[in-house]
Protein backbone atom coordinates (compact mmCIF):
# COMPACT_ATOMS: atom_id res chain seq x y z
CA UNK A 1 0.00 0.00 0.00
CA UNK A 2 1.47 3.31 -0.72
CA UNK A 3 2.02 5.77 1.90
CA UNK A 4 0.18 8.96 2.34
CA UNK A 5 0.97 12.77 3.06
CA UNK A 6 -0.57 14.32 5.52
CA UNK A 7 0.06 17.92 6.51
CA UNK A 8 -0.87 19.04 10.03
CA UNK A 9 -0.94 21.98 11.52
CA UNK A 10 0.81 21.87 15.45
CA UNK A 11 0.58 24.52 17.72
CA UNK A 12 3.93 25.56 18.20
CA UNK A 13 4.40 24.28 21.65
CA UNK A 14 3.42 20.78 20.78
CA UNK A 15 5.95 21.02 17.63
CA UNK A 16 8.88 22.18 19.82
CA UNK A 17 8.29 19.42 22.13
CA UNK A 18 8.00 16.45 19.38
CA UNK A 19 11.01 17.67 17.86
CA UNK A 20 12.60 17.62 21.29
CA UNK A 21 11.56 14.50 21.83
CA UNK A 22 12.64 13.17 18.20
CA UNK A 23 16.27 14.65 18.49
CA UNK A 24 16.63 13.01 21.55
CA UNK A 25 15.75 9.37 20.38
CA UNK A 26 17.63 9.92 17.08
CA UNK A 27 14.77 9.63 14.61
CA UNK A 28 13.13 12.09 12.64
CA UNK A 29 9.81 13.58 13.55
CA UNK A 30 8.12 12.32 11.25
CA UNK A 31 8.68 8.95 12.42
CA UNK A 32 7.71 9.67 16.13
CA UNK A 33 4.41 11.38 14.53
CA UNK A 34 3.80 7.34 12.78
CA UNK A 35 5.31 5.72 16.02
CA UNK A 36 2.65 7.47 17.91
CA UNK A 37 -0.30 7.03 15.49
CA UNK A 38 0.39 3.51 15.20
CA UNK A 39 -0.01 3.10 19.24
CA UNK A 40 -3.21 5.42 19.29
CA UNK A 41 -5.02 3.42 16.75
CA UNK A 42 -3.69 0.13 18.10
CA UNK A 43 -4.86 1.33 21.40
CA UNK A 44 -8.53 2.06 20.03
CA UNK A 45 -9.14 -0.95 17.89
CA UNK A 46 -8.10 -3.07 21.05
CA UNK A 47 -10.64 -0.99 23.23
CA UNK A 48 -13.49 -1.18 20.67
CA UNK A 49 -12.84 -4.99 20.02
CA UNK A 50 -11.50 -7.38 21.93
CA UNK A 51 -12.16 -6.73 25.46
CA UNK A 52 -15.78 -6.31 24.66
CA UNK A 53 -16.20 -9.48 22.86
CA UNK A 54 -14.20 -11.36 25.53
CA UNK A 55 -16.74 -10.61 28.37
CA UNK A 56 -19.84 -11.28 26.43
CA UNK A 57 -18.57 -14.59 25.92
CA UNK A 58 -17.15 -15.39 29.37
CA UNK A 59 -20.72 -13.91 31.07
CA UNK A 60 -22.46 -16.08 28.59
CA UNK A 61 -20.24 -19.33 29.62
CA UNK A 62 -21.01 -18.57 33.12
CA UNK A 63 -24.52 -18.22 32.59
CA UNK A 64 -24.54 -21.46 30.84
CA UNK A 65 -22.75 -22.87 33.67
CA UNK A 66 -24.99 -21.64 36.54
CA UNK A 67 -28.38 -21.37 34.65
CA UNK A 68 -29.95 -24.19 36.29
CA UNK A 69 -28.81 -22.83 39.99
CA UNK A 70 -30.66 -19.45 39.24
CA UNK A 71 -33.76 -20.96 37.84
CA UNK A 72 -33.91 -23.55 40.47
CA UNK A 73 -33.32 -21.93 43.53
CA UNK A 74 -36.06 -21.87 45.97
CA UNK A 75 -34.45 -19.69 48.23
CA UNK A 76 -31.49 -17.95 49.44
CA UNK A 77 -30.07 -21.23 51.40
CA UNK A 78 -30.93 -23.27 48.40
CA UNK A 79 -29.15 -20.91 45.48
CA UNK A 80 -26.33 -20.73 47.52
CA UNK A 81 -26.26 -24.71 47.84
CA UNK A 82 -26.68 -25.14 44.13
CA UNK A 83 -23.99 -22.11 43.29
CA UNK A 84 -21.45 -24.20 45.86
CA UNK A 85 -21.48 -27.71 43.98
CA UNK A 86 -20.64 -25.56 41.11
CA UNK A 87 -17.79 -24.40 42.93
CA UNK A 88 -19.30 -20.45 43.01
CA UNK A 89 -21.38 -18.50 45.73
CA UNK A 90 -23.07 -15.11 46.04
CA UNK A 91 -21.54 -12.45 48.24
CA UNK A 92 -22.39 -8.78 48.51
CA UNK A 93 -20.60 -6.35 46.39
CA UNK A 94 -21.02 -2.71 46.11
CA UNK A 95 -24.74 -2.04 46.03
CA UNK A 96 -25.64 -5.87 44.73
CA UNK A 97 -24.59 -9.25 44.47
CA UNK A 98 -21.18 -11.05 42.78
CA UNK A 99 -20.76 -14.39 41.88
CA UNK A 100 -17.27 -15.53 43.40
CA UNK A 101 -15.13 -18.56 43.10
CA UNK A 102 -15.24 -20.83 46.58
CA UNK A 103 -11.72 -22.16 45.75
CA UNK A 104 -9.80 -19.10 44.68
CA UNK A 105 -12.04 -16.13 45.78
CA UNK A 106 -12.08 -14.12 42.99
CA UNK A 107 -14.42 -12.15 41.52
CA UNK A 108 -16.35 -14.07 38.83
CA UNK A 109 -18.86 -11.82 37.58
CA UNK A 110 -22.07 -9.50 39.11
CA UNK A 111 -25.36 -11.28 39.49
CA UNK A 112 -27.23 -8.75 37.51
CA UNK A 113 -24.85 -9.90 34.46
CA UNK A 114 -26.61 -13.35 35.44
CA UNK A 115 -30.01 -12.05 34.85
CA UNK A 116 -30.63 -11.79 38.76
CA UNK A 117 -30.28 -8.58 40.40
CA UNK A 118 -30.18 -8.44 44.48
CA UNK A 119 -33.81 -6.42 44.04
CA UNK A 120 -34.70 -10.01 41.70
CA UNK A 121 -34.08 -12.02 44.19
CA UNK A 122 -35.22 -10.60 47.00
CA UNK A 123 -38.82 -10.40 45.96
CA UNK A 124 -38.67 -13.58 44.52
CA UNK A 125 -37.07 -15.36 47.54
CA UNK A 126 -39.44 -12.77 49.65
CA UNK A 127 -35.91 -12.07 51.81
CA UNK A 128 -33.40 -9.74 51.64
CA UNK A 129 -30.03 -11.20 51.39
CA UNK A 130 -28.10 -12.97 54.02
CA UNK A 131 -25.03 -11.89 53.95
CA UNK A 132 -22.15 -13.50 55.54
CA UNK A 133 -22.76 -15.13 59.04
CA UNK A 134 -22.73 -12.71 62.14
CA UNK A 135 -19.40 -12.54 63.55
CA UNK A 136 -18.88 -13.50 67.06
CA UNK A 137 -19.27 -10.08 69.54
CA UNK A 138 -16.21 -9.00 71.05
CA UNK A 139 -16.09 -8.89 74.76
CA UNK A 140 -16.11 -5.41 76.25
CA UNK A 141 -13.17 -6.58 78.75
CA UNK A 142 -10.91 -9.29 78.91
CA UNK A 143 -11.08 -12.37 81.38
CA UNK A 144 -8.66 -12.05 84.80
CA UNK A 145 -7.20 -15.71 83.83
CA UNK A 146 -5.43 -14.53 80.59
CA UNK A 147 -2.10 -14.56 81.33
CA UNK A 148 0.59 -12.44 79.13
CA UNK A 149 3.96 -13.61 78.53
CA UNK A 150 6.86 -10.89 78.18
CA UNK A 151 9.00 -12.09 74.90
CA UNK A 152 12.25 -11.11 76.62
Amino acid sequence: MPDRHLSVCLPDPLFRAARDIAGRRGQPLERLIVDALNVEVARAYRKARSPVRADERYVAMLRARFARAFAMARDWRDLQDRLAADGAELREAGGGLALFCLRSGERLCKASDMGASLRQLSIRFCAPFPGPPPRAPVPDRVEEDIELFEPF
